[in-house]
């Protein structure tokens, strides 16, 4: 008879993997070790085939909280064979250099295929044990160490330094320091010593250091990933100019870059553009406070040099610009398309910056986890455009678009005067008309005037899965101009919008034929009451009323007098082609009506 300690090993390694709780290594892209749950500690309970390969498990990844802990797990090192199974140590506590010093010995005496060591609290001691123990012999397959602080002296840097040359044949991961104070040449990060790294980490004081990227890399084809960070505003000019000189080598072999350096100019596009052609992955994290001193080297970019880096970032799988100022953001917006077709979902979003801020700017992102689909914020710092402004990638790229979702940022009541600047703004009907193959379309915080004589009614969006409407300012006569475009929807949402000059809240969309309708938003209502009027082939006028989780149909009259009859009664008005069910969803009731 079979049982569970008949297991075959393959098999419970594959289980076991199930068990362990994945940890996001903070620096780098290099994953983290993987801490045990309790349930893996349960295995060992089972069997001692079991219990073999759970401590194999348990062993691979230590994290210490005390130097109880520490002290407890280097005797168990010292008495057992468990120090081999040892792959990855973190230690959450710090003490006094003489009491963890001994004891960090024995860890690197008895750990002899450890491959990562991690500290939450920086102890310059570390790296003159780590140099010291590898002189010994011990800490041969260490990959990964200690990083320094952001606030690193020049003596921790030293001793940082040291230590990773020590282990240059084994490191996966290193840091080089650029500081105001010069150190000397035998301290020094040279970079293609380290055969192995594949992900280095930069921190420059001067901007323009940047630009010293691809002599510094150039030849270790080993690195793949690489941060830039510059905590000073430096930015010296002169040496930008003797740089430039130079020829650019390209690092075809980097996948992903990370820069948290404010943008200072036209050039750093341009170099990161030429040196970095086949990145998988970029992240420009810079994003600067407005009472910085930063802000006295950062400039906008130009519109050419803008739109190419764009049309480079949406070629990129991955990417990330929280900042990219500009000298003129509408005609960026208008020049820059998607001429490659990958775009395929597109949320754009527009802000109102601070006052302070001088620079317009935009931020692009696309998600991880959602194929084609990038999200564009638009910040204004005055004019803010009440109506979305054209769009290179909706005139020029529409044709491939299947989802859109616009947010103009607008959540009070407009003017009417307001309606009167309408030059140099794209309508629904371009959108539509410009976007055939859209099948999902989202509106939030936006004013819906009317469409403009422009439709392109060749073009006619025939079928589409879902409208939500959010927040919306909806004119009469929009709605029934969207009939006209959209014959088929099927699930048509409108929640908390207003409907200008309606005493009721009209759906007149006479030509379009709807599976679902969801209405949303009148809150702290005792009643709702619905007429829906039918204008397809079976053609018919019904009214309802409903309350809490019910409904039922009343008669037309009730429905025309219960306005002047109750003022904490709310009417709709649907008039369609034809809707299989119409849905009432808000905080006192929620009921669907099957037509």
């Amino acid at each position: 008879m079979s049982c569970w300690g008949d297991i075959p090993v393959e098999i419970l390694g594959i289980i076991f993997k199930y068990l362990e709780l994945k940890a996001i290594r903070q620096h780098t892209s290099i994953n983290g070790a993987a801490y045990q749950s309790q349930r893996m500690l349960q295995c060992q309970l089972v069997c001692k085939n079991w219990d073999t390969l759970a401590q194999i498990n348990i062993y691979k990844q230590v994290t210490l909280k005390s130097t109880q802990q520490l002290e407890k797990f280097t005797y168990t090192l010292v008495h057992s064979n468990k120090g081999s199974l040892v792959k990855y140590i973190k230690f959450r506590f710090t003490d006094k250099k003489e009491i963890l010093n001994p004891l960090f010995r024995r860890v690197a005496r008895f750990c002899t295929d450890l491959r990562m060591l991690e500290l939450e609290h920086d102890d310059e001691f570390i790296w003159d044990t780590i140099k010291k123990e590898r002189e010994k012999g011990h800490f041969l397959k260490l990959e990964v160490i200690p990083f320094i602080n952001d606030q690193a002296t020049r003596n921790m840097v030293r001793r940082y330094n040291l230590a990773a040359y020590s282990l240059r044949h084994s490191l996966r991961e290193l840091i080089v320091y650029e500081l105001e104070y010069p150190l000397r040449l035998e301290n020094k990060i040279v970079v293609p010593h380290f055969l192995k790294v594949e992900f280095i980490h930069f921190q420059f004081g001067d901007c323009s250091d940047l630009y010293t990227i691809d002599f510094r890399v150039k030849e270790c084809p080993s690195i793949k990933s690489i941060d830039v960070i510059c905590k000073g505003s430096l930015l010296r000019e002169n040496s930008l100019a003797d740089i430039r000189k130079h020829t650019v080598y390209v690092l075809s072999h980097i996948k992903r870059l990370r820069l948290g350096i404010a943008p200072f100019g036209d050039n750093m596009y341009t170099y990161i553009m030429q040196t970095f052609p086949n990145l998988e992955s970029i992240f420009l994290d810079f994003k600067p406070d407005p009472y910085s001193i930063l802000h006295l080297i950062t400039k906008p970019a130009a519109t050419d040099i803008a739109i190419q880096f764009l049309r480079f970032l949406i070629q990129t799988p991955l990417y990330s610009i929280r900042y990219f100022p500009l000298k003129s953001i509408d005609d960026v917006l208008i020049g820059f398309d998607d001429d490659k077709n990958i775009i395929k979902n597109l949320h754009i979003a527009y802000v109102q910056g601070d006052p302070i801020e001088a620079l317009p700017y935009i931020s692009l992102s696309t998600y991880s986890k959602v194929v084609k689909t990038i999200k564009l914020q638009v910040c204004y710092v005055r004019n803010t455009p009440y109506f979305l402004p054209r769009l290179g990638l909706v005139e020029r790229s529409g044709t491939n678009l299947q989802h859109i979702k616009i947010d103009m940022g607008v959540k009070y009541r407009f003017e009417e005067t307001m309606l009167k600047k309408l030059s140099n703004v794209t309508s629904f009907s371009d959108i539509l008309s410009q976007c055939p193959n859209l099948r999902e379309i989202e509106i939030c915080n936006t004013p819906l005037y009317s469409f403009t004589s422009k439709a392109q009614y060749a073009n006619k969006l025939l079928s589409c899965d879902y409208i939500y409407l959010f927040e919306a300012l909806i004119y009469p006569s929009f709605l029934a101009m969207l009939s006209s475009h959209v014959s088929y929807i099927a699930k048509f949402t409108v929640a908390s919008c207003t409907f200008i000059g309606n005493s009721d809240n009209n759906i007149d969309m006479p030509d379009t034929t709807f599976d679902h309708i969801v209405i949303n938003g009148f809150s702290w209502v005792r009643s709702v009451y619905l007429k829906l009027e039918r204008t397809g082939s079976n053609s018919s006028v019904t009214c309802y009323t409903g309350s809490g989780n019910c409904y039922q149909r009343c008669a037309v009259s009730m429905y025309e007098e219960q306005f002047f009859r109750n003022k904490q009664n709310a009417s709709l008005f649907i008039r369609c082609k034809d809707v299989r069910t119409v849905s009432l969803n808000d905080i006192l009731y929620d009921f669907k009506i099957i037509v």
